[in-house]
This record gives structure tokens, sequence and C-alpha cells, in this order.
């Protein structure tokens, strides 16, 4: 994940072109779509898909944290009140491994991972942590065992199997990954981030199709944001759906972000890249001198503008844009 981030999930009405042409109706707010995460009036994030939030809110929240998510004042605070809440002692011993994981106690975190586990054996959620301690201490095999009960315990919900792919993905273990998104789709109260998360793997796994499906179950949830737009481009491009990439990039380049943000330059330069796919050249040159103008020394973008001008028969714009590459590429050159 690697790089994968938690998507968004609000719940609003919006009307999206589908592949394929058709395009989706407004869609309403599904109140049995349970978010994966979000806070309720005390601050404790909500895991609403799992029966461990019954019992103990606060630790399954520390649990399945990550620390790019969470700082550490956070989840002390948490661990303060899943103690004086009196939460199950295996989740609250679990909780306590992850936070002496955030402070760098990984030995810590790692034998108190094991006393959980030795109070909930064969229970996912407890597997997942203790493969989490493992992998922070570089025990790959170990953590990948682990993970690998967990993928087959007859404990595993929706919740768990969605912290289950993000661990298989931070071990570049994308057809596991895929797997345990699979499996828990077919679980009670799938959230729309497993279903995106899933959609994100199977399209880096080249699964186009099934990204397609999955993305499009997003959709008709109801939720929007800029990042669902994004993995819809490239999805799109996979299947070569031209028109498809085009409606998508226009969806995130209408949320006025900067053009400098990486998504943002991603959308104009598929949206310019489409044009140029279709032969609609005139247009692709118009969307290439918009980045252009914005990064000015990408090579890549002026090539294409260029490829695109020849196409046109417009020999001297195209000479224009080789004698800037060629410029360029003799200012990198020094004695």
């Amino acid at each position: 994940l690697t790089y994968l981030a938690l998507v968004s999930t609000l719940f609003l009405p919006m009307s999206v072109h589908l592949a394929g042409g058709a395009q989706a109706k407004p869609a309403n707010p599904a109140p049995t779509a349970p978010a994966s995460k979000g806070v309720d009036l005390t601050g404790v994030p909500i895991v609403i898909n799992d029966p461990a939030q019954r019992v103990a809110p606060y630790s399954l929240a520390i649990i399945r944290s990550s620390n790019s998510e969470i700082k550490g004042p956070q989840l002390d605070s948490w661990l303060t009140r899943a103690t004086q809440k009196g939460e199950p002692e295996p989740y609250l011993v679990l909780a306590k491994s992850r936070v002496l994981c955030f402070n760098r106690d990984f030995k810590g975190g790692l034998r108190l991972a094991q006393k959980a586990n030795t109070m909930r054996p064969g229970d996912a959620i407890f597997l997942i942590g203790l493969g989490r301690a493992y992998a922070t201490l570089d025990q790959e095999d170990e953590a990948l065992r682990c993970y690998h009960q967990a993928l087959n315990s007859k404990t595993l919900s929706a919740f768990s199997a969605e912290m289950l792919s993000n661990c298989f993905i931070e071990l570049d273990a994308l057809e596991n990954a895929y797997e345990a998104g699979t499996k828990g789709l077919k679980l009670k109260d799938p959230s729309s981030s497993l279903r995106y998360r899933t959609a994100d793997v199977a399209k880096n796994l080249g699964r186009f199709k099934e990204a397609e499906v999955l993305i499009n179950e997003v959709f008709k949830g109801g939720t929007n944001s800029i990042e669902i737009w994004n993995l819809y481009s490239e999805i799109e491009r996979g299947l070569k759906n031209w028109k498809e990439v085009i409606v998508a990039c226009d969806k995130v380049l209408a949320f006025k972000q900067p053009l400098g943000r990486k998504k943002m330059i991603e959308a104009q330069a598929h949206k310019a890249d489409a044009y140029q796919q279709m032969g609609d050249y005139k247009t692709a040159v118009k969307e290439w001198t918009i980045i252009i103008n914005r990064l000015p020394l990408n090579q890549t973008y002026r090539r294409n503008r260029a490829q695109c001008y020849n196409k046109l028969g417009d020999k001297a714009a195209e000479a224009a844009d080789l004698a800037a590459m060629k410029k360029f590429d003799q200012s990198l050159i020094t004695d």
C-alpha cells in the first residue's frame, strides 16, 4: 500500500457513466451498507461490521489502526478508555501489543500478541494481530503463516478480512490480498472501503474486468471521492475504454484541487492520452497543453503532444516541441 488509503464513504446522490455507456441512476443513501470507519459522539472509531465492536470498541479501534492513520496520544487515550470500561482481557492485551509496536517496542509487542492468541486461539483478529507483530520484526514468513491461518479461520468477518487484505498488501502478497478481499465481500456487511481496496488490488494484478465490477458496486452504494474516480480511470485505461476514462478524469478534475497534486496531474494526463488513443488529436493537443503549461519540463507529455501535431500535419508545432525536448536534454549534459 503500500499505498493503499481507506476510501472516503460519503453516501451522496450522484450520477455516473458506467462502462459500456450505461448511466447509473442517482443512488440513495444505503443505511444497511456500513462504513469501515467513522466516529461516534465520544470520538471512538466505529467498526460496525464485526461482533467484537459491541464488547471491545476501543480495543478494536487500536487493533485495526495503522501508523499512518493514528497518533500515539490517541492510542493511549483509547487504551485508557478500554481499560476503564472493562473491555475483555484478550482484546485489551492485543491492543496493548499494538501500542507497544507503535512505540517501537517490537519484541514486547510480539510477546503480548502471543499471549493474546493463547486466550483466543484460532480467532482471525488475534491471528492478524500476531502476524502484524511478527511483521514489525521483519519475520515475514511467520507473519504470512499467521495471516493464512486467519484467512482460513471460521471467525473471519468482513472487517477482519479487510484488515487481513491490508496486511497482505504490506508484504506485497497481492494474490493473497485479493483472496482475502473477495472472501470478505461474501461475508456479512462488507464495507465500501473493502470493495474499493479489492478493486484496487484486482487492478494491480491486471484483472481489470473483476476490478470494474467491484468499483461499479462502490458507485451503486452512493460512495463518491476523488480516490474512487481516480481508480475507476485506471481500471478503464486497462480495459482501453477511452470514453469512460475521459468521464472519470473529468470527475477527478471537478474536485477543483491544485493541478500540482499527483491525482490531478494523472487525471489530466490520462484525459489527454485518452483523446490521443481515440484519434481525436486536436482535442488531445489542447489537453496536453494544459498539463505542459503546468509541467513544461516533462518530456513524455511534450513528446505525446508532438506526436499529435504530427498526426495533424502541423510540422512547425511538432518541430517546436522536438526542439524544446532536445534543448532540455542538452541542458542535462555537463563537462
